[in-house]
């Protein structure tokens, strides 16, 4: 298991491919020397892969000259390919789903996956992927400190039709699926106790408690310091 210490461990939310907004935020909260991890929606996948790997090869020498590495799970608007564990960069690292790490002493486990919500206007394999899920694997949630996902239980979060109403009355099975994603999610937590939760996904900025768990959710763009 990857082992690192870090003075400052930093989560930041959705930034859907806009490395401009996410390389400025890090400068307007003066964050150098620092581990920041991503609860995906990085947006990567949605361009020729020359230019993508460009893209990331630049971003990483920007985060690089912060000493700053970013650790990324995948979310719904990520090419799942991209965190097969095959492509990492000097100052970026595509987590693999259960991919485990040791900061500061602590467990983190990291699983990433979730629904689009808006899937019936997409592209398949271009801007929406079949695989993006979520996906529950009991066998490989083990017991963790933190645990870093993409969606959130049903107990933290918007938990209605309020404001994606208008797709679940054209996709006809999305609001079970999602009410299931967010069961499975509640299953996961359950699995792997964890102190702390951090994820994204719903483009709010709220927490919650539940048993000794407190789980966040990131607005887009947003960053909050994990306190071990």
């Amino acid at each position: 298991m990857k082992e690192i210490t870090t003075n400052l461990l930093i989560a930041i939310g959705d930034t859907h491919g806009d490395w401009g907004a996410c390389l400025r935020t890090l400068q307007e909260y003066h964050i150098r020397d620092a581990i920041v991890l991503h609860v995906g929606d990085v947006g990567i996948g949605f361009c020729e892969d020359k230019l993508q790997h460009e893209i990331l090869i630049e971003a990483s020498y920007q985060l690089a000259e912060r000493n700053v590495k970013m650790f990324c799970v995948r979310g719904n608007h990520d090419d799942p390919k991209w965190f097969s564990g095959g492509y990492n960069y000097s100052n970026i690292s595509l987590l693999p789903d259960y991919s485990q790490m040791l900061i500061n002493g602590k467990k983190f486990l990291f699983v990433g996956g979730a629904l689009s919500i808006d899937r019936i206007m997409r592209t398949p394999n271009k801007s929406w992927w079949k695989d993006e899920v979520f996906v529950l694997d009991e066998s490989r949630a083990e017991k963790c400190d933190v645990l870093i996902t993409h969606t959130a239980p049903n107990w933290v979060g918007p938990i209605d039709k309020n404001g994606i109403a208008w797709y679940t009355d054209r996709d006809a099975s999305l609001w079970e699926e999602c009410c299931e994603e967010r069961l499975a999610m509640n299953r996961l937590i359950e699995l792997t106790q964890p102190d702390q939760h951090w994820c994204g996904h719903f483009h709010v900025s709220q927490a919650a408690v539940q048993g000794h768990c407190i789980s966040r959710i990131l607005n887009i763009n947003e960053i909050a310091e994990i306190i071990l």
